[in-house]
C-alpha cells in the first residue's frame, strides 16, 4: 500500500475479489483477477473497502486489455495524483501489464503489455523518477548473444518506461537482463528498486532471490541457481550489469562495520482471526503502521482472503 499525498488516502491492490466463482479458469488465483482499493486511514477500516478498479478477464481477443494478478505497489505522481502500477498477468499476451489510473478509477490506461523478450510476470513497486517509470519483471528477458546450445532467455529484467502526454501504450527500455549464477542475479520476487543519490547521480539498488556466486540454494534450482545478489544500476546508462554478491539486510542505522539486532514488533498467526503470510512493504501514517497479509482474516486461513492490519 501507499499514501497518496494529494488526498491522504491509502491505495493498494488485491490478487482477487472477495467473491466465489465456480470452476475459475487459469491463471485465475482466487476466483477472479483482483482490484485496486482505497480508504482513508482511521482506527476503524471500512468494510467493504472501496474498489477503485476491478480487473477484468486477462485473455480478451482484442484491445483494450486489462491486468490480472496484482503483485505490486504503486508509484504516485505527486502533482496529478495519477497511480502507476503493474500486474503479473493480463495484457495482450497475458504476460503482465504496466498501467496508469486516476485515483477515482477513471482514465485507466494500458501503458505496456509485457512479453517474453522484455520480461514477464512483473512484481514489486514501480519507481517514478523524472518522468520515467522503473520496475522489475520476475522472469525471462531476451539475453544478448544467445546460442542454440544455451537458453537465449534470462531470469528477469530491469526496465524503464518514459511517460508521454497524453498517456499511451508504448515500448519499455530493457536496462538489464539477469543471467543467473555465478556472475549475475536472478528471480527478483516482490522486490523493488530503491533510488539513492551518490555524488549528484541517482543510482538504483535492488536484490534478487537467486543468482550470484554464493552456495547453491535448492529453492533457486531452475531459477538461476545461487543464493541471491544485491545489485546497482545506473538508469541513465546503456544496459548495465549486476554488482556485488550475497544478501544484505539492514535492520537499523549503525556505523559502517557495526552490527544491528532486529527487534520483533509483532508475530502473525497469534489467533484464529489474525492475518498470516505478510508480504511487500508496510507504511507509517501518523503513529500507525498499515500492511497486508496474503492469508487469514476473520474467516480464517482457509479462505485465502488476506487482511489489512497493524
Amino acid at each position: 500500500m501507499i499514501v497518496n499525498p494529494n488526498d491522504g488516502k491509502l491505495y493498494g491492490t488485491t490478487q482477487g475479489v472477495n467473491q466465489t466463482i465456480a470452476n475459475p479458469p487459469p491463471p485465475n488465483t482466487y476466483g477472479n483477477w483482483g482490484q485496486i482499493f482505497s480508504f482513508t486511514p482511521a482506527t476503524s477500516i471500512p468494510t467493504p473497502i472501496n474498489a477503485v478498479h476491478t480487473f477484468a478477464s486477462p485473455s480478451p481477443t482484442a484491445a483494450p486489455f486489462d491486468g490480472a494478478q496484482q503483485h505490486s505497489a504503486f508509484s504516485i505522481d505527486p502533482v496529478t495524483g495519477m497511480l502507476y502500477g503493474q500486474s503479473a498477468a493480463g495484457g495482450a499476451t497475458n504476460d503482465g501489464m504496466l498501467y496508469a489510473v486516476n485515483p477515482d478509477g477513471s482514465q485507466f490506461t494500458d501503458l505496456h503489455d509485457f512479453s517474453k523478450d522484455d520480461g514477464r510476470n512483473p512484481h514489486g513497486r514501480i519507481v517514478l523518477l523524472g518522468g520515467v517509470l522503473y520496475g522489475i519483471a520476475r522472469s525471462d528477458g531476451k539475453l544478448p548473444g544467445g546460442s542454440a546450445s544455451s537458453s537465449s532467455y534470462g531470469f528477469g529484467t530491469v526496465y524503464a518506461y518514459t511517460l508521454t502526454a497524453p498517456l499511451a501504450n508504448g515500448p519499455v527500455s530493457v536496462l538489464h537482463v539477469f543471467a543467473g549464477a555465478p556472475n549475475d542475479g536472478a528471480f527478483s520476487d516482490h522486490g523493488y528498486l530503491t533510488p539513492v543519490t551518490i555524488g549528484g547521480k541517482t543510482i538504483l539498488f535492488g536484490m534478487t532471490q537467486c543468482g550470484g556466486a554464493g552456495p547453491k540454494n535448492s529453492a533457486c534450482k531452475g531459477n538461476g541457481d545461487g543464493s541471491g545478489v544485491v545489485f546497482q544500476i545506473d538508469p541513465t546508462a546503456t544496459p548495465g550489469s549486476a554488482a556485488a554478491f550475497g544478501i544484505v539486510f539492514r535492520f537499523a542505522l549503525v556505523a559502517m562495520g557495526g552490527t544491528a539486532t532486529p527487534t520483533l514488533l509483532y508475530q502473525f498467526g497469534a489467533n484464529a482471526n489474525d492475518g498470516i503470510k505478510p508480504i511487500d512493504n508496510v507504511i507509517k501514517v501518523g503513529n500507525t503502521l498499515y500492511g497486508m497479509t496474503v492469508y487469514g482474516g476473520a474467516s480464517g486461513p482457509s479462505t485465502k482472503s488476506g487482511a489489512a492490519r497493524m
